[in-house]
């Protein structure tokens, strides 16, 4: 009977230094799991080249909500899902940053400044389609822009193109096959549709040298003239003139691609410069409206 005790007393402790070993190795196993989850965030979190930014979740989900009333199917119908509002917490921090700053000082918010930080920047926008691009090197690099200066039309290469066919366009250059770099912050289609790609907190690819003060909207044309459609002519006076608005720039900062390098874009309104001239009246015109409706910035 002692005999057969010792042996039972040896066998359960067999057992149980197995089990703490199989604990063990469970751990191990754990620990390192953990640590590849915290190097795959790590790169996402890093700025590129000193200048790109986290993409701003918070902001990005302010637009979306602004541009689609109610949730759910609503939203869904848009397309706009997680995968396209964007990802990262940077915004968060420059909002809660932004907001301290304001709370401190009583100073007022710069345009920039408050279109990350008030919940009521997009108040009186134009209706939007929000269908913002994938981060990626070539059409939404995610670089934060200097400030906004200028607002600047552009229109489509492609004559019967749509807003979507655009967008999706500048979607496809993501994997960098074309060795082409092409977005815009907005584009607005033959209907007068109003589709956004890029956040106006980041740049666009879109008018070269000053892509890191602008915002763009590429324009559809229904064929070779390049003339805008009467529901894109319109769309685009009130876009511009909101833009102007909630930038507090003045209707004379909206200029062609033309301005900046002398490109025949929009080509119909480099063509007849007296055609440009009473689309910045109307701008101007507009601008008016939106201050008397909405009261100053």
């Amino acid at each position: 009977m002692r005999r057969t005790g010792i042996l039972l007393g040896a066998f359960c402790a067999a057992l149980l230094l197995a089990g703490c070993g199989q604990k063990a190795a469970v751990e191990e196993k754990a620990e390192p799991a953990e640590q590849t989850v915290k190097e795959a965030e790590a790169p996402a979190a890093s700025a590129k080249d000193g200048a790109v930014v986290n993409l701003l979740a918070e902001t990005e989900s302010s637009e979306t909500a602004a541009a689609v009333e109610g949730t759910g199917a609503e939203a869904e119908a848009k397309g706009m899902d997680a995968a396209s509002v964007g990802e990262g917490a940077a915004g968060t921090a420059a909002t809660a940053s932004t907001a301290e700053k304001a709370a401190g000082t009583g100073e007022k918010l710069s345009p920039l400044e408050r279109y990350f930080a008030d919940d009521h920047f997009w108040d009186g926008c134009p209706e939007r389609n929000v269908q913002l691009l994938t981060p990626n090197e070539y059409s939404r690099p995610g670089i934060a822009v200097d400030e906004i200066n200028d607002i600047v039309v552009h229109y489509v290469d492609e004559p019967g193109s749509t807003a979507m066919n655009n967008r999706d366009y500048f979607e496809s250059l993501k994997d960098g096959e074309e060795g082409r770099s092409a977005s815009s912050h907005f584009v607005i289609s033959l209907d007068g549709e109003i589709v956004q790609c890029v956040p106006l907190g980041e740049v666009a690819y879109a008018s070269n040298h000053r892509n890191h003060d602008t915002i763009s909207i590429e324009c559809c044309h229904p064929d070779e003239t390049g003339e805008f459609t009467e529901e894109t002519y319109k769309s685009c006076v009130d876009l511009c003139a909101w833009l102007c608005y909630a930038f507090e720039i003045s209707p004379d900062h909206v200029i062609r691609h033309y301005d900046v390098t002398e490109k025949i874009c929009p080509k119909f309104y480099v063509d007849h410069p007296d055609a440009w001239e009473l689309m910045k009246k109307r701008i101007a015109e507009r601008y008016d409206e939106y201050v008397a409706e909405l009261g100053p910035r």
